[in-house]
């Protein structure tokens, strides 16, 4: 499930969600005491002895959906932008001084570039997310398949990088 899917099936009263083995979701929202939290199974919500999968808040998920948008919205608008500095550019043609300002904007343009860099930001993200994330509560075998498939999710997205870079050339 991504982040909109998260938010869209969320019941009534939901704040967090629990994620077990990479695949269930289970939506939580604190017990009546507040030292504990309610789960939502079968369309009720009935009390959770203890949470033993990873916890996410569903207003952080909110704002992380928000902040995509707002980012697509920006590169959008620098791509518009950049196409119409190609264009100026392009009028330009001919003076030596301006080939290397065309060249830097045909990337950028291209998106090859900022596809890469992102590709890598989200390997690291992958990388950062293994370190933290196998603690006390998962035993070995859990971690150790966890940490390959977050492994294999990297090398695909390094893969995706070099395949950018290499049509960039």
């Amino acid at each position: 499930m991504n982040d909109k899917e998260i938010l869209a099936g969320a019941p009534d009263g939901a704040t967090h969600i629990e994620v077990l083995a990479s695949t269930k979701v289970y939506y939580l929202k604190k017990d009546k005491n507040g030292m504990g939290y309610a789960v939502f199974i079968s369309n009720e919500w009935t009390t959770s002895m203890a949470v033993t999968g990873y916890v996410r808040s569903l207003a952080d998920i909110a704002r992380i959906v928000e902040l995509e948008k707002e980012r697509d919205a920006h590169a959008r608008q620098a791509h518009r932008f950049a196409v119409f500095l190609c264009k100026t550019v392009e009028k330009l043609d001919g003076i030596p001084e301006f080939e290397p300002t065309k060249q830097m904007l045909s990337r950028l343009v291209s998106g090859n570039e900022l596809q890469a860099h992102n590709l890598e930001q989200q390997a690291k993200g992958i990388k950062d997310f293994v370190a933290n994330y196998c603690g006390d509560n998962m035993d070995f075998s859990q971690a150790e398949r966890r940490i390959e498939n977050l492994h294999n999710q990297a090398n695909q997205l390094r893969a995706e990088v070099g395949t950018l870079q290499d049509g960039d050339e």
